[in-house]
């Protein structure tokens, strides 16, 4: 009868906490990888984006990759990775040449756009 006592309020007090929500991202196309930064600036969680390897780059604009919120959660954005076995973002090989995000010339790479509530220390590249 304790044990059932004891597991009951162990579920109560479990319950009573709330759960750290994260949002992992893995692309492999530039489509992708904007897809992947709108979603993260908006969905009101700490985020990963695992980018594979490869060149990355758009065809118009003036930025090529935009990443804006209104949270004051965290981003953390990795490249190098590799399918293994048909894993997508199984491995990853820590050599920055082998993941490039490039304006081709004619447009900023990267923005990171925090809301003025936020003041973007949470941002990791």
């Amino acid at each position: 009868m304790k044990t059932l006592q004891r597991i009951i309020t162990l579920a109560v007090l479990s319950s009573s906490f709330s759960a750290v929500h994260a949002a992992n991202f893995c692309v492999a196309t530039s489509a992708q990888l904007s897809q992947a930064f709108e979603a993260a600036g908006s969905n009101s969680e700490d985020d990963v984006i695992r980018i594979s390897q490869g060149n990355y780059s758009v065809a118009s604009g003036s930025v090529a990759f935009v990443y804006s919120t209104a949270t004051s959660k965290s981003i953390i954005v990795e490249g190098g990775f590799q399918t293994v076995l048909g894993t997508p973002c199984a491995r990853r090989v820590n050599d920055a040449s082998l993941t490039v995000l490039t304006g081709s010339g004619v447009r900023q790479v990267l923005r990171v756009s925090p809301s003025p509530a936020t003041n973007g220390a949470n941002a990791k590249a």
